[in-house]
């Protein structure tokens, strides 16, 4: 959901602008202009879970959130633009061989944040 999503990018994207030691370089403010919908794509067949191989409903949740950077004394001037794309892998179990809650697995889960530098439009 945009919740997941949106809080596994941002703890991507906060990890990607630190300092070293942790110390904030640059701030994110989500860019809600370029707000995209979550893509969902279904399909049927199996799923490698942790106890074995379960068959059912799977779910490729896919999402794209937008930032602009600054540095942490100025909102006034724009530094870089982050996108963070999200990506995890879930399963509605059909095949009643236990719990046919939805599976989900954090360690199918990725985050991949670009950098790029700000709209001079924006300037």
């Amino acid at each position: 959901n945009r919740t997941e999503s949106g809080g596994a990018a941002l703890d991507a994207v906060v990890a990607t602008v630190a300092g070293e030691d942790g110390s904030k370089l640059l701030v994110p403010v989500p860019d809600s202009r370029r707000a995209e919908p979550l893509r969902v794509h279904l399909d049927l067949g199996p799923y490698a879970c942790d106890d074995g191989w379960r068959w059912g409903i799977r779910a490729r949740v896919e999402g794209t959130t937008f930032y602009r950077l600054f540095a942490p004394d100025d909102f006034d001037e724009e530094r870089l633009r982050c996108t963070a794309r999200y990506a995890n892998a879930l399963l509605l179990p059909l095949d009643g061989l236990g719990a046919e809650a939805v599976v989900r697995d954090a360690s199918r889960a990725s985050v991949v944040v670009a950098l790029e530098p700000p709209d001079p439009k924006q300037a």
